[in-house]
């Protein structure tokens, strides 16, 4: 199974610290007075075994381990990879 994952890329934030580039499983969305930035349109990755996506409670699309645990999704030297307890796990591409 795959799941669609965008490089972001915030390069106008109200703090100096929230620019930059990293990896979401949703796309950008809107422009807003304080935060302009964009995504790359996105691309397929396999989810790895033992892991799910689904809608969290804040309405956006998260990582969950086998225990429905959440896991961050981050920037591991330059490709994405999901935060385990035991350290990270680097997607690969379909």
């Amino acid at each position: 199974m795959t799941v669609k994952i965008y490089e972001i890329t915030q390069y106008e934030a109200y703090r100096a610290d929230e620019t930059g580039t990293g990896y979401s499983l949703n796309p950008y969305g809107d422009n807003t007075r304080y935060y302009k930035g964009y995504d790359d349109g996105g691309t397929d990755y396999i989810i790895p075994d033992g892991f799910t996506v689904k809608e969290g409670n804040d309405k956006q699309l998260h990582f969950y381990d086998s225990k429905n645990k959440y896991c961050e999704l981050v920037s591991h030297n330059g490709k994405p990879a999901i935060v385990t307890n035991s350290g990270f796990k680097i997607l690969k591409s379909q």
